[in-house]
């Protein structure tokens, strides 16, 4: 395609407002107060042993099974046997019961104890103790020995102290700031700051979604404008393309009610317009906006035919009307200034002069009429009539209103037309050997016969 240069002159505005910059789903302003904002969160990095971060729900999960200041517990370094829980399958033994267990041969229980003894006939020790409802109430309540799961509650297992020994005191008190410095956030590919300068000049720039380009404005590629209405108001328009096309996205049978072609703006006065007819297939003008007229082809009706062509441009010659040849003009330019400009006398008894209207002649509508020839008197003398009509591409006969004498002069689209070459006449009509064209004017000037 060819590169079109236009020269623009309107003038337009230095900045574009933030108000008209286009956003998208990637591209947004932002203000100081939503900059502060984000500033002041934290990362989304889970936290590790080693760096800060958001906690996890696998964290979150653990801690939520660890008691309120369960990391201030000291646990002792041993345990008295009386906070040991016997059961079924699980009781204390003293040396004296192994050393008197071992001494027991086998079988020896066999021996029917009593169902039931007071508890008064029992002797406690320091080893042995009888324990109350309430003691065994009070250890029903302890926790069980199994670790504690996320889903259980258990005793501490110790990965999850090492874990907890990471924790500071009053680890969940904390607060935080109200702004961090820009410094601390890390930036990426999708998550960038903008400085005032950058924003400014962003501002500045063209917005895609429109806008005015104030100066020159060169374009090394193609250009391709999509929309309703391209307005150039410049002085000078210069286009290389030596075509320019219309109607380019038109496609199968253009409808009969499409126009196209150039309109001219002439202010208070009726624009002028040439377009191409799609019903009649022809290119038209128009100059008062309204009423429009075919273009002539070289077929067309109104032209001359070849005849008469050949007619209108022959010299004319002492037999023959036709065209001024040089000889003749020549002649003419020997010829002075007014010279045909001769006021004849009337005549009179002692001078030669003009024609004197006498008692039996008679002037009406510039037309000198004498009675009719007699054995008395000669002939009579009339002043030319002319008659006009109009070619319809059909007719070739005129009929006159009176019937023409020897002198006659006919003339079609303004050339005089000779005598049996272009027609012929037989009494009151006058026919052409070719037929004129519709709206071609036909003059005739003749005297009565």
């Amino acid at each position: 395609m060819a590169r079109t240069k236009i020269n623009l002159s309107t003038q337009v505005e230095d900045q574009l407002a933030p108000a008209n910059i286009a956003q998208d789903a990637s591209n947004r302003l932002v203000t100081d107060a939503e900059k502060s904002g984000w500033s002041a969160k934290a990362d989304t990095d889970n936290a590790t042993q080693s760096v800060p971060g958001l906690m996890s729900s696998s964290d979150k999960s653990k801690l939520d099974g660890v008691e309120n200041s369960a990391n201030n517990y000291s646990h002792p370094a041993n345990h008295s046997l009386d906070v040991i829980t016997e059961t079924s399958s699980k009781k204390i033994l003293t040396d004296t019961e192994r050393s008197k267990l071992t001494g027991i041969e086998a079988s020896a229980n066999n021996y029917s104890h009593p169902g039931s003894h007071a508890a008064s006939m029992i002797t406690e020790s320091t080893s042995k103790r009888f324990v109350s409802d309430t003691e065994k109430s009070t250890w029903n309540g302890k926790a069980e020995t199994d670790v504690a799961t996320s889903g259980a509650d258990g005793l501490m297992a110790a990965s999850d102290k090492s874990k907890l020994d990471g924790v500071e005191a009053n680890a969940n008190d904390y607060s935080h700031p109200g702004s961090h410095p820009a410094t601390m956030i890390t930036e990426d590919s999708t998550n960038r700051f903008v400085s005032d300068s950058e924003k400014s000049t962003w501002n500045g720039k063209l917005d895609k979604a429109g806008g005015t380009v104030t100066g020159d404005l060169t374009v090394s590629g193609d250009m391709t404008i999509n929309g309703t209405t391209t307005s150039i108001d410049t002085t000078n328009l210069e286009i290389e393309d030596n075509v320019v096309v219309l109607n380019k996205n038109q496609t199968g049978t253009p409808p009969t009610t499409l126009r196209s072609g150039i309109e001219v703006e002439r202010g208070d006065a009726d624009n002028v317009k040439m377009q191409f007819n799609e019903l009649s297939d022809k290119w038209e003008v128009t100059e008062d906006g309204t009423n429009f007229h075919d273009v002539a082809k070289e077929d067309d009706a109104r032209f001359l035919t070849s005849g008469q062509k050949t007619a209108a441009t022959r010299e004319a010659t002492s037999s023959q009307n036709g065209l001024m040849s040089s000889a003749y003009g020549s002649k003419l330019d020997g010829v002075a200034t007014n010279a045909n400009n001769y006021s004849l006398p009337t005549a009179n008894g002692s001078t030669k002069g003009g024609v004197k209207v006498g008692s039996s002649l008679n002037i009406s509508s510039e037309v000198l009429d004498v009675p009719s020839a007699g054995t008395s008197q000669k002939g009579v003398i009339k002043f030319p009539q002319t008659e006009y009509f109009a070619g319809d591409g059909i007719t070739t006969d005129f009929v006159l209103t009176n019937t023409p004498g020897n002198f006659m002069a006919v003339f079609l689209g303004g050339l005089r037309q000779t005598p049996t070459d272009d027609y012929t006449v037989s009494s009151k009509t006058i026919s052409f050997l070719s037929v004129p064209n519709t709206g071609q004017k036909v003059v005739v000037d003749y005297i009565e016969v």
